[in-house]
């Protein structure tokens, strides 16, 4: 929806990224621990000397959290919260409907921000609007990956907005990926064979089976 509207009032789409994201983020008044490795702790103890009274007999070492980890139960929350803090201070507003994303009011123009974890759709008619949003980021995150154009690559998919008052979204891409990550051979005109609905008796699949049967269903629903 937010590509048609930009496409039907002939925006200006930017796509950011953010390095390093979930690191932005502080960890929640809960204390979470964490055992390195030995290679991990080793390696720690040759950068910081000092801690090496810290190291525990197998050579591993407990560290407390001070950042969001990306693996954390509540990292993404956190830096949600974060990012949703930085536009609220910038001027944007969140969307009611959908908190992912933030719109900001200037003048005649509207502003908009889509929010995919690290992942920034940015859209308005006026570019000036955009650079300040981005020099905001900027300021407060440091280092920013920023795309420009009418060609974007955003969430696996692609966006042509190189039609005037249109967008093109494909996922050439992605399609081509699971192809050859799964060997397809041949084609189909539909994906359903003449058993569908037939039920048959067929031993469990083992777990390494079973995570690469969720695996392909996962990136087919996606797609």
């Amino acid at each position: 929806m937010i590509a048609s509207l930009a496409a039907r009032e002939a925006r200006s789409v930017v796509c950011v990224d953010i390095a390093g994201a979930y690191l932005n983020a502080a960890m929640s008044e809960q204390e979470v621990l964490m055992r390195l490795d030995r290679t991990m702790s080793a390696i720690l103890v040759k950068i910081k000397p000092e801690y090496k009274s810290f190291l525990c007999d197998d050579g591993s070492m407990i560290v407390r959290l001070d950042k969001a980890l990306y693996g954390c139960v509540e990292s993404a929350k956190l830096w949600y919260d974060e990012l949703c803090g930085a536009l609220l201070d910038l001027g944007y507003t969140r969307n009611a409907v959908d908190q992912c994303v933030f719109n900001k009011g200037v003048g005649p123009n509207q502003c908009t921000v889509c929010v995919h974890v690290d992942d920034l759709m940015i859209t308005c008619c006026e570019n000036a609007i955009i650079d300040a949003l981005l020099a905001g980021l900027t300021d407060k995150y440091k280092t920013l990956t920023v795309h420009r154009g009418n060609v974007h690559s955003y969430l696996g998919m692609t966006w042509d907005f190189t039609v005037a008052r249109k967008v093109k979204v494909t996922m050439e891409g992605y399609v081509d990926d699971i192809l050859k990550s799964y060997d397809v051979k041949g084609t189909a005109a539909t994906p359903a064979s003449s058993n569908l609905f037939e039920l048959r008796e067929s031993e469990e699949l083992n777990e390494e089976s079973s995570t690469v049967f969720h695996s392909r269903t996962m990136k087919l629903l996606y797609l």
